[in-house]
């Protein structure tokens, strides 16, 4: 048999045989040691193209909702692209915070909340390339690889767009919004509305 399935509270575990052709040893709850001996750890993915035991966890339903795309990102911020490219984030963040206490009287922000966990994000915005208006997407990529901060993700964007968004009437970021189609396989995708 390819594959044995046991069902426990909280996981589904996924047994293939070992490369040497035996079976792989069972494995117990999440909770214990791998096969390998080593601590089970929720932030590894499941690689299923091995042909070694994989533990893959059902998720729980706050789990999913946090695995899900949010519609939209940053929807309390205010934010002008305008001015240059930043080379230091903390500089960015401070002047970010500043900007919200000029425009709202407080800091509605926390750079450090967790915005988004994905990798890499796909932001789709509306730009002027001589008398025509384009809708380029630019890639941007998480440090740790993992999710993006409220702070890294506004000093990635920014610098991203700051020069194409600079000279034209619609450059004040009002939020990000998730978009109706999505490519399989790639990085989610979100549209950046900004307002005059």
């Amino acid at each position: 048999m390819d594959a044995l399935y046991a069902l426990s509270r909280r996981a589904l575990f996924i047994l293939f045989p070992t490369r040497a052709g035996g079976a792989a040893a069972a494995v117990g709850p999440a909770r214990k040691m791998s096969r390998l001996g080593q601590p089970w750890d929720r932030k590894k993915k499941c690689e299923r193209g091995n042909r070694d035991a994989i533990i893959c966890p059902l998720p729980t339903f706050r789990e999913r909702r946090k695995m899900a795309n949010p519609k939209t990102l940053m929807r309390d911020c205010c934010w002008s692209f305008s001015g240059s490219i930043f080379t230091d984030r903390k500089v960015f963040e401070a002047e970010f915070e500043a900007y919200q206490k000029d425009i709202r009287g407080i800091a509605s922000w926390n750079p450090g909340h967790l915005e988004l966990q994905a990798p890499q994000i796909r932001v789709q915005y509306e730009c002027w390339e001589g008398d025509d208006q384009i809708e380029p997407i630019v890639t941007l990529s998480a440090a740790d690889g993992v999710a993006f901060s409220a702070g890294e993700l506004m000093f990635l964007l920014h610098n991203a767009v700051v020069e194409q968004l600079d000279d034209i009437d619609h450059h004040f970021f009002e939020f990000l919004t998730l978009a109706s189609q999505q490519e399989n396989g790639t990085p989610p995708l979100y549209r950046l509305d900004c307002g005059s």
